[in-house]
């Protein structure tokens, strides 16, 4: 799925205020995963996953909720892949690319 460049959601200062704390978390976690920091990345992932699942089933609409829900597995996933010390599974790169979505998330409305 992509994003509609032609149609924004109004975005309320509620979500805002999480959309720029998520950013600021997954940016922390990401910066920890590159540089090697596995158990301290583990922990943010983990959390930050804790965070967007406690606070999306009220946020944005039925599905922009449902892109976050699924973020927040993605999360967890990666953390697992730290915690297990696998190379198999959601990668550096891949919650990379991920990070993308949570960006636009309640910015744009997903098609």
């Amino acid at each position: 799925k992509s994003f509609s460049a032609g149609f924004t959601m109004p975005v309320d200062s509620a979500l805002r205020t999480l959309n720029v704390e998520w950013n600021r978390q997954y940016d922390r976690a990401l910066e920890l995963d590159k540089w090697g920091q596995m158990e301290e990345a583990r922990q943010a992932y983990t959390k930050l996953a804790s965070h967007i699942e406690s606070k999306s089933s009220s946020a944005g609409s039925k599905t922009q909720r449902a892109y976050v829900a699924k973020l927040a597995v993605c999360l967890r996933m990666r953390s697992n892949v730290l915690r297990a010390g696998d190379s198999h599974g959601v990668t550096l790169e891949n919650v990379s690319t991920i990070k993308q979505t949570l960006s636009k998330v309640f910015l744009e409305e997903v098609v």
